[in-house]
Order: structure tokens, then sequence, then C-alpha cells
């Protein structure tokens, strides 16, 4: 007899190899051994993420009170000589964090292809009768001897599965077995279903968001600034410019205060602009309130002062018309009622002569040009002493503010919401409902029943409990049996 060639001989075994292989990472990425530490990765990339860039968190000021210590070893590590290889000033963006993604996603595509056709062979193709396979995965078990006729005995126990709520039908086998089987709450295994795929919803939005989206951030002055690009940041920290659709206009800067100082409020009136200049869409941006246009989201990520660009609150009033128009202007910067004689304000004073703030505005007609002084603390002085039709008060210097925006697209958001809603009434479903299941075995020499539950274990063993006890004939309990 020939020997066989060492090379077919040993092929099996590498294809055996091959298969082992393949089996144990699946196995591996089938299970729960890899969501746990690529869960604390993630969790661990979004509070660096937060720590290392609080501007850009809607929990910013609680993490500059509450998290100091913890925003310190965060931004020192992000300083650190590993950052730019683990790209630490942006972790949300790092490699690492889109790899454990990934992964994640892997395990959760895994652990569905492993659970779901099992959940729902279990719901729809039960097995039906009670054989030692079953015997293995059930979680109670009753035995009792047989006391009289196999046919009147499982008709007996079909009437106390019917009294629980277990519509029933005999079974008979060719060994003479007879074999009855009932099950309620189906429909919780279709929860479970909907928890696997509203998690694989939610992690589909996040890498869609991730790949396709981004993220950045703008300081835009106050009163006119326009803008049609934001700033982004890789992950080793350069900036570079992201053009947005349209333009879009800061109309006013709107910053409210405590009686103490500290800041209540921060709101934007936002303009978007078409290629004529022309508004399409105008709203105002709160923290927590952002606007909603284009597929993008604008954010009130902060502000800061402008030390360079104080506006002056004046007041044009038309002496003739009683009409009052206020004003935040800036200095040397046109305003008027009408185009032929138009006011600039050229210099200021904190206290002139005595008589307090006051400024000096230039006044340019067709009759020539003049200058005056207007008083904060005298608003009538104007009027009253200048022949004009137009008169001036002035309301004081205000602070300019440079406003942060944060600009996000963010295409699997509505993906997420999505996902969320699903594996919340998946939640519910499965919190709120069981699968219960009842088997019961009649054959020649004894009765066998059984039961199995997926959830709500103290409502099904006190339900088993009292089917145990009808169907051996003691009495049932005082304080009855819960279905």
């Amino acid at each position: 007899m020939l020997a066989p060639s060492p090379s077919i001989a040993a092929a099996p075994t590498r294809a055996g190899a091959r298969r082992d292989a393949v089996d144990v990472v699946w196995d591996y990425f089938a299970s729960l051994r890899p969501t746990v530490p690529l869960v604390i990765v993630a969790a661990a990339a979004c509070a660096l993420t937060a720590f290392t860039n609080p501007e850009n968190s809607a929990l910013a000021g609680a993490l500059a009170s509450l998290a100091k210590p913890i925003s310190a070893f965060a931004t020192g590590l992000a300083k650190s000589s590993a950052s730019p290889f683990l790209e630490l000033s942006d972790p949300a963006h790092a490699w690492w964090f889109e790899l454990a993604l990934i992964l994640l996603a892997l395990n959760l595509v895994a652990r569905s292809v492993s659970a779901l056709p099992r959940i729902y062979a279990v719901a729809s193709k039960p097995q039906r009768r009670l054989d030692e396979a079953v015997l293995t995965e059930v979680d109670r078990v009753a035995r009792l001897p047989l006391k009289g006729d196999p046919v009147s005995e499982a008709a007996r126990v079909a009437a106390e599965f019917r009294a629980r709520g277990f519509p029933t039908e005999v079974e008979r086998s060719d060994d003479g077995s007879l074999y009855l089987f009932s099950q309620r709450g189906g429909i919780a295994r279709a929860a479970l279903v909907a928890v696997y795929v509203g998690l694989l919803v939610i992690l589909g939005g996040a890498l869609v968001g991730r790949f396709f989206g981004y993220e950045g951030t703008i300081n835009v002055l106050q009163n006119g600034g326009t803008f049609d690009f934001v700033f982004r940041t890789t992950p080793d920290g350069a900036a570079y410019r992201q053009h947005l659709p349209a333009a879009v206009r800061v109309e006013d800067f709107h910053r409210t205060t405590t009686s103490q100082g500290a800041v209540e409020d921060l709101a934007t009136d936002l303009a978007v602009m078409d290629a004529t200049g022309a508004t399409i869409h105008r709203q105002t941006v709160r923290v927590g309130r952002p606007m909603e246009w284009g597929g993008l989201s604008f954010h009130q990520a902060g502000a800061t002062l402008a030390e360079d660009h104080e506006s002056v609150a004046v007041t044009l009033i038309d002496k003739q018309t009683s009409e009052r128009k206020a004003l935040k202007v800036g200095p040397n910067e046109d305003f008027s009622f009408a185009p032929e004689e138009v006011f600039q304000v050229a210099d200021y004073r904190p206290d002139f002569a005595g008589l307090g703030p006051a400024i000096r505005v230039a006044r340019h007609s067709a009759e020539g040009h003049i200058d005056f002084w207007v008083f904060k603390d005298r608003p009538q002085f104007d009027a009253d002493n200048r022949e004009d039709r137009y008169a001036l008060e002035f309301g004081g210097i205000q602070p300019v503010y440079f406003t942060a925006l944060r600009v996000v697209r963010d295409p699997g958001e509505l993906w997420v919401f999505i996902g969320c809603a699903v594996v919340l009434l998946g939640l519910l479903g499965v919190l709120s409902m069981a699968h219960r299941r009842l088997w019961c075995r009649v054959s020649p020499t004894e009765v066998v029943v059984a039961g199995s539950t997926s959830g709500h274990r103290a409502a099904f063993e006190r339900m088993f409990g009292s089917l145990e006890g009808a169907v051996r004939g003691a009495p049932p309990p005082s304080s009855g049996a819960a279905s």
C-alpha cells in the first residue's frame, strides 16, 4: 500500500488549524470578553476629550469647577511625549478611538449573528416535546409517579396549564407517551432582538458621523461679523479651514450676568445668507439650544472680550418726528437717519472738564463739517444747545465680544436617536415581559413537568410552585399564585 505524499497528508492539518483559528477569533468577538474593555476605552476617550477641550464641552462650567485636578492631569497627559503617537490632543478623533469603535461594531455584529438565530428559533420554532435535551436547559423540573390513567392524567395537567393562561393540546408519541407544550410572552424575544438591532443602529450612526461628519469652531466679532468657514484640528493639533455651504452673519450678541457678575446666559443672533447676501434663515443660538440648518448644528460655545473693539451706545433723535434710533457703533463708523447727513464718533473722554464721560462726534453734510461733544450724564445737552434737525444722546462705552461658535455636521445623528428609541422600547419590553414555556411528559410510569422563563423569575417560581402542587394533588397556597 502506497503512503500518502507529505503535502496531501499535511493539508487537512493546516485546514483544520485555519478553521480552529477562525473559530477562536469568532468565539472571542461573539462573547462579552471584548465588550467591557472596548467600552472602557471609548468612555476614556470621551472623558479625555471633555477635560482636554473644555471649551467645546456643554459641561464646560461643571468641568472647570468640579474637576480641576482631573482637567490638569488630562491636559498634562495631552502635552506628554506619548501625545503625538496617541493623538491625545483630540482623543475623540484619535486612531485608537476609531479602532475601538470598529472593534466594538464587530463585537456587536458577531454577538448579533450568533444570538439572533437562536432567539428566533426559541420563539418561533420551539422544541415541543420534553426530551432529555430540553430537560438540561429548563429552569424548573418536577417528577411525579403516575397514579392513574395516562390519558386522564394528561388531561388534568392540560387543565392546570389552561387555568394559568397556557392553552395547550395533548400529543401522543409512538412509544405511548403523552406530551404537552405551551408558551406565553414570545414577544419578549422580539424585544431582545430590538435591543440588539437598536445597538447596531446606534453604533452604525456613530461611525457614519465619525467618518462623514465634522466639527469645528470659530470666534466671530459681534455686530456684523461674518464667516463661511470654521477651524478644524487634526489629531496632532494642527488647524485647518473647513468651508461651510453658506456664509453666516452675527447680527448681535447678548451676554447676561447675575448680580454677582457671573455669566448667566450667552446668546448670538445668527443669519444665514445666500450667494447674493440675502438672509435665508435667522435664529438665536443659546447654550444648549443650537441652530439647525442645512444639516449643520450651530452651538454657542462661549465668548471672549475683544479689547480693541469697544462699541459706543448712541441714540439718534429726529426732532421733527420724535423718532429715536438706538445704535451701537464703533470708532469712525458712519451712522445716520438720512444719507445726506452722516455722523461719526471721533473721540472719547472718560471725564471731559469735570462733566463726566463724553464723546466727540463729527457731522458730515452738504453744508460742511462740524465737531461737537455729547455728554453721557446730560442726555438733553446736545438737543438743547445745537441747532440741527438731529440730536444725539450718549449711552456709554460698551464692551465688544468675540462669540465662540461650534459648528457640527453629523449625518449619523438621526440614526443614533432612532437607535436609542429602539433600544429603550426593547428594554421596556424585556423588563416588562417574560417568555414563559411549560412542558409535560406523561409516560406509563411517571409525570414530568418542566418550565422555563426569560425573566421575572420570582413570579415564575410562584406560578410553577402552584402548578406543581396542583399536579401532585396538594391544596393551593393560601397567598395565591402569581400568573
